[in-house]
């Protein structure tokens, strides 16, 4: 029984709580006093049901990886490695290194067999790349690794038989050195121009202080028959370095490479891909049997790290602290976004051993942020731009359309303070009114955020802002739709990419349905097609006074182009924002 006393609305709690489940936010409650009532107010309340927080915005910087192997491969990700895909048009060659030390140029090598070494220029075209071959590139066996400097025109490559590249003019030349071993060289690491580590089999590492000049560094007796596959630097001028090899072996120097020591990592399976994040103690190395191994504080111990895979691996990068990815053989693609601590397995979309993998600068910032659109009355207060006089209680115009609480406008414009994240199995309320919503609304015991916000926005390219403010009420019929939208933006050039919106959810009541007509033209939330009005959601009736419009408990997370308010939704004599559920349908 609801009882209405001095001016409260007494709304004694359910016997029954019910927590739903979701994957994305949800409007779980309307209430409107429509604007004909003196004692008008309105609002709408959504519900967190999924186990993360949920931010109303939020900036992201995807990741963009390239990987090669063998029989032509050449895979890309531009969204942390997600989906992958490759380019129209690949050479038909083994590719066992990769390195881009421009986001838009690269190397590729690898051979068409032991004795005949490839090298490629890689080149963005337009959206795709494109493979060139070099100006003059001495013969050469296989070419296994290839490294440069970011955003400088030197690499050097290194292959079988002792075979060292360096080209000086971005890919466009190279010309061979005298390395001093016969044997075949596996990896190869620029510290500086003129700092060159490079390691082989039969116990191999190199180092190069002078163009032209390689010494083989002495080790350890018991190492001269170990095969070395993967070789990383630290430090501006390359003193500390890595090597890694078969039979679980690591050796570390702190010196530049004068003197190596082992490392204790547990292991003996073969070791064939390493990354070593420079002036940190962070490392990782991967290899047979898919074994990850970490290495975290300063010292000489690594931790394995499970895969979640039993194939061999062959690669591993990171482009962060978090994010990281290893490939390896039969096209298999493990990511973590933690740092290591759960790596998972993504399709690669080839069944091709990977070889080598490599992650381009972070080079886009892409903008995340929930959009409130309502179908409501719309009152222009009085608001002189060049003064910054605003009066609330002047109302300039009134109308009816569609508004917009965007709390990432809000907070561009200094209106507010960012409005905190929805945690979960948690609440926000927008209301229009706060005195007559803290005087007539009970608040249920769930964790509920309260947003005053008696502003909205239209887009109006008459105003200096591009957006109108507007002081706002729900009416007796409406919708309120839940947007999400993405804007892409390429951070070297703030070149703007491009804009997605998604509708989240629609609730509609009083009989409203909207036509094309409704909706204005307006760039920042663009006018749907005709399929995305959504004709099969048919609206809940007219919201009595005082009651709400109430989603079931049991139909949170029903797919939007499924959706139908007069199925999901109920009246309710007792409204209870900060609340699970009153009712189920299925019960």
């Amino acid at each position: 029984m609801t009882i209405l006393s001095a001016c409260a609305l007494v709304t004694p709690p359910p016997v029954e709580k019910i927590r739903p489940v979701g994957n994305d936010l949800v409007i779980n409650e309307i209430f409107t006093l429509p604007p004909d009532r003196y004692y008008a107010y309105s609002w709408i309340e959504l519900y967190n049901p999924t186990t993360r927080r949920i931010p109303w915005f939020d900036e992201s910087y995807p990741a963009s990886v390239n990987a090669v192997g063998l029989n032509g491969t050449f895979i890309q990700t531009q969204n942390d490695g997600d989906d992958w895909s490759s380019p129209p048009s690949i050479p038909s060659a083994d590719f066992h290194g990769v390195d881009f030390p421009y986001p838009d140029t690269g190397y590729v090598v690898g051979g068409t067999g032991a004795d005949v070494g490839v090298v490629k220029r890689v080149v963005r075209v337009g959206s795709d790349y494109q493979f060139f071959d070099p100006t003059t590139l001495p013969p050469t066996a296989t070419v296994k690794a290839v490294s440069s400097i970011p955003l400088t025109v030197s690499a050097y490559a290194v292959g079988n038989r002792g075979a060292v590249l360096r080209t000086t003019s971005r890919g466009v030349n190279w010309v061979s050195y005298n390395s001093g071993v016969t044997v075949n060289l596996n990896a190869v690491k620029m510290a500086t121009v003129s700092r060159i580590f490079a390691c082989g089999d039969s116990g191999t590492i190199l180092r190069s202080f002078s163009t032209g000049r390689w010494d083989k560094i002495p080790l350890a007796p018991e190492y001269g028959a170990t095969n070395f596959h993967a070789i990383g630097v630290s430090g501006s001028l390359g003193d500390s370095a890595w090597s890694v090899g078969e039979g679980g072996i690591i050796l570390g120097s702190r010196n530049a490479g004068d003197t190596w020591f082992p490392e204790t990592t547990n292991t003996t399976a073969n070791l064939y891909g390493a990354y070593f994040v420079g002036g940190t103690p962070y490392a990782w190395a991967v290899g047979e049997g898919g074994i990850i191994l970490k290495k975290e504080k300063a010292g000489t111990k690594w931790e394995t790290q499970s895969s979640g895979t039993t194939t061999t691996l062959r690669a591993v990068t990171f482009v962060d602290s978090l994010r990281g990815w290893a490939t390896g053989d039969d096209g298999v693609v493990v990511l973590t976004t933690n740092g290591g601590r759960r790596w998972s397995t993504t399709s690669s979309g080839t069944g091709n051993m990977i070889r080598a993998i490599y992650p381009l600068p972070l080079n886009i910032r892409i903008l995340n942020r929930y959009v409130l659109q309502m179908w409501a009355q719309r009152k222009e207060f009085f608001f002189d731009l060049s003064t910054g006089t605003i009066n609330f209680d002047y109302i300039v115009k009134t109308d009816t359309g569609y508004l917009y609480f965007d709390p990432e406008i809000l907070n561009q414009n200094g209106v507010s303070e960012p409005p905190s994240d929805i945690p979960p199995n948690g609440f926000v309320i927008i209301n229009s009114d706060s005195s007559r919503f803290q005087e007539h609304t009970d608040i249920g015991p769930g964790r509920t955020d309260i947003l005053n916000i008696s502003i909205g926005y239209y887009y109006d390219t008459t105003t200096a802002l591009g957006v109108r403010p507007v002081l706002w009420d729900l009416l007796q019929g409406g919708e309120v739709r839940l947007l999400q939208q993405s804007f892409s933006i390429r951070i070297s050039t703030n070149e703007f990419l491009g804009l997605s919106t998604s509708t989240v959810d629609v609730v509609r009541w009083g009989g409203f349905v909207p036509t094309p007509e409704d909706f204005a033209f307006d760039p920042l939330y663009p006018v749907p097609p005709v399929d995305k009005i959504y004709p099969q959601n048919i609206p809940a009736g007219t919201i009595p006074e005082w009651w709400s419009l109430s989603r079931y408990g049991d139909d949170v997370g029903t797919d939007v182009e499924l959706q139908n308010t007069n199925e999901s939704f109920y009246m309710s004599e007792r409204p209870v924002p900060g609340y699970y559920s009153q009712i189920n349908k299925n019960k």
